[in-house]
């Protein structure tokens, strides 16, 4: 499996998607279970600008596979190159639901959220990520540009404390030249 994966990815280093697309269906077909050869041809199929089949083999992959994460997360990619928001607010929602620390859902599902103009639902998801990330600088500075977006806002208090969280990561940034 590895001589194989190391092949397709080879590929896609080279960004020859036909050749990835091949080597990853091979991949798939000889490893049904493993994700990581649905996850490959389905970006292969995104980069060759077939969305939509990547979507089809990514759905039919998690009827199979419903708690892959990492298929989980492509199929969002998916979403979002398809601007299907709707779709892509599910999908960002059902991998939060099976791995509620994963960053990259929530910048998504914000993303989702202020597409489909669901400004007060954005709003709502930023507080609480500056709840669940307050010991995770580099999230909460994510969240702050986030915030300064038009029709984004999360209220006085919430940016009170994003800035109190922000103004103490920095003052523990080890300063010293090396």
């Amino acid at each position: 499996m590895w001589l194989l994966t190391h092949f397709a990815r080879s590929a896609e280093r080279r960004r020859d998607w036909q050749a990835a697309l091949d080597r990853w269906r091979g991949v798939r077909t000889r490893w049904p279970d493993f994700d990581e050869g649905h996850c490959g041809e389905a970006n292969a199929l995104r980069m060759l600008g077939r969305a939509e089949e990547a979507g089809s083999l990514l759905k039919s992959t998690l009827e199979r596979l419903p708690d892959q994460r990492r298929i989980w997360f492509e199929y969002g990619l998916v979403a979002e190159q398809l601007d299907d928001w709707s779709e892509a607010e599910r999908i960002w929602r059902a991998l939060l639901q099976l791995d509620d620390m994963n960053w990259r859902g929530y910048t998504s599902l914000f993303e989702a959220l202020y597409r489909r103009k669901a400004f007060d639902d954005a709003d709502a998801l930023l507080v609480s990520m500056v709840l669940r990330f307050a010991e995770a600088p580099a999230m909460l500075a994510i969240v702050a540009e986030m915030a300064m977006r038009p029709h984004i806002s999360i209220g006085d208090r919430t940016l009170d404390e994003l800035d109190r969280l922000l103004d103490a990561a920095v003052a523990n940034l080890d300063t010293s030249p090396e």
